[in-house]
């Protein structure tokens, strides 16, 4: 979105939750089932999808010890959407989602 309009885009976003909240899953830090499922995902089905699709990602994935150390230290963490083109980034995510409802199904919501 254009620099001017991210103002409004910040308030309009701020309505929207604040009438229709996301469920508290959603709000919740990835506990580590949620890690290891992610980075399984994220490292097979997910870059199977994005080569098929004519982006593969670049490099090797880190470790999963790697990859859960980098998200507990609020650190950029390793995904193979990280190399999409901004102007490809939404129909490619349409066709090789960067999570699977699985994940959010595995989240840890306190007092539940």
């Amino acid at each position: 979105m254009p620099r001017e309009q991210s103002q409004a885009y910040e308030e309009a976003n701020f309505q929207c939750l604040a009438q229709f909240p996301l469920e508290p899953r959603f709000y919740q830090p990835y506990n580590d089932e949620q890690l290891k499922f992610q980075y399984a995902y994220a490292t097979g089905e997910q870059t199977r999808c994005l080569t098929a699709e004519g982006y593969p990602p670049e490099g090797e994935p880190p470790s999963l010890e790697k990859y859960i150390a980098d998200y507990r230290a609020n650190s950029p963490t390793w995904s193979p959407l990280n190399w999409i083109a901004d102007h490809d980034y939404q129909r490619v995510i349409e066709i090789c989602p960067p999570f699977v409802d699985e994940f959010y199904n595995l989240a840890t919501v306190p007092g539940e």
